[in-house]
């Protein structure tokens, strides 16, 4: 899984970042948990727990917090 800030950091500073870890951040709502896939019918059958497709972050992205961590997968 990847992690980044899309405000604080390029493409080329992404940190990489354990599942475990990823879920915790999710869990306790630090973090958003987004599929990569552009195609809502690859979202709905590679869903992980928490996630949201990529479509409703592009909607949302705007109204991030700029503190909010960003974990695609």
């Amino acid at each position: 899984m990847h992690r980044l800030s899309i405000r604080r950091k390029t493409m080329s500073q992404v940190d990489l970042i354990d599942a475990r870890d990823a879920f915790k951040h999710v869990q306790d709502d630090s973090a958003l948990l987004i599929c990569a896939y552009e195609s809502d019918e690859k979202f709905h059958k590679l869903q992980l727990d928490g996630a949201i497709p990529l479509s409703e972050f592009q909607a949302i992205a705007p109204k991030v917090a700029n503190d909010k961590e960003l974990v695609f997968y």
